[in-house]
Formats: C-alpha cells, sequence, structure tokens
C-alpha cells in the first residue's frame, strides 16, 4: 500500500464534494477522489483500509518512540508464541483450535459476558491463523471441558 499519508488535504476537500445535492457533482466528487488517489500511487481500497483500520484515530498520530514500542511488543508477542508453539511440537500437544472455538460457539448463549469476548477474540485469533495465548487458551480448554460435560460430549 503506497502512503495514503500526503494526499490527506486533498482527498478532504474532494470527499467534502461528495455532500453535493446533484448526481452530476457527487459523480465528479467520485471520479475526483479516484484521479488525487492514482495520482498519488493509492487506490480505493488503501482508503478503505485506513478507514477501516484506522480505529478513530489521525493518521501519523504515533511518535517514533511509540511506533519502535509498539513493534517490540509485537516481536515480542509473535517470538512468544513461536517458543510456545515449538515447545508443543516438541512434546506432540497438537490443539485444534478451530474445533474448540467451533463447539464453545455453539453453545455461546450459555457463556457470561466476559466468557464471551474470550471467545471473540480467540475466534479472531484462531481466523488469522494464530493460537490464542497462553491464558486464553486455558480459559478456553476450561470453558470446553465444562460445556463438554454439561452437553454429554466427550473431549
Amino acid at each position: 500500500m503506497a502512503s495514503i499519508t500526503p494526499l490527506r488535504d486533498k482527498l478532504a476537500k474532494v470527499l467534502a464534494m461528495l455532500s453535493a445535492n446533484k448526481d452530476q457533482e457527487q459523480l465528479a466528487a467520485v471520479r475526483a477522489i479516484n484521479r488525487v488517489l492514482n495520482e498519488g500511487g493509492c487506490s480505493i481500497h488503501d482508503l478503505v483500509q485506513l478507514v477501516q483500520y484506522s480505529d478513530g484515530k489521525k493518521v501519523g498520530q504515533y511518535s517514533e518512540a511509540d511506533l519502535q514500542r509498539i513493534s517490540k511488543q509485537i516481536y515480542d508477542v509473535g517470538f512468544a508464541e513461536g517458543q510456545q508453539f515449538a515447545q508443543q511440537q516438541a512434546i506432540g500437544i497438537a490443539v485444534d483450535w478451530p474445533k474448540i472455538v467451533a463447539f464453545v460457539i455453539q453453545y455461546i448463549v450459555e457463556l457470561s459476558d466476559k466468557e464471551r469476548e474470550l471467545v471473540k477474540s480467540v475466534q479472531l485469533r484462531v481466523n488469522i491463523g494464530r493460537d490464542p495465548s497462553e491464558k486464553q487458551a486455558k480459559w478456553m480448554k476450561d470453558i470446553y471441558v465444562r460445556l463438554g460435560r454439561r452437553h454429554g460430549v466427550t473431549i
């Protein structure tokens, strides 16, 4: 993705044009948006990603120190998960997280609000190919076993 940051001022102006009352003016605004994006080496998909993943924060809001700290945290988490995975592989532990998540979701109405939040979080991680954290894994397994017992499913 090309950097959309330098285009902010131009995009702000042409995006405002979308509020026009006439269809022709709105169409011209759409064309202007595409033109500004194309001239900057970006596409509408870059704009969508910016909106979708900005989390309500202004672009460029993080300082260099913040970015370094965040990068280190991401690295540390990834490294720890890699070690955990390697250890599990070394001792032959294989957990089928998609299966566990699917089973728990069947009975999600029986869970507390905190447990539902956990399940949503684990489901997001599993959907992108990551295992839950050690704490999440323990809690999910406890829920899985509890629900299995309650519904007479052999786990």
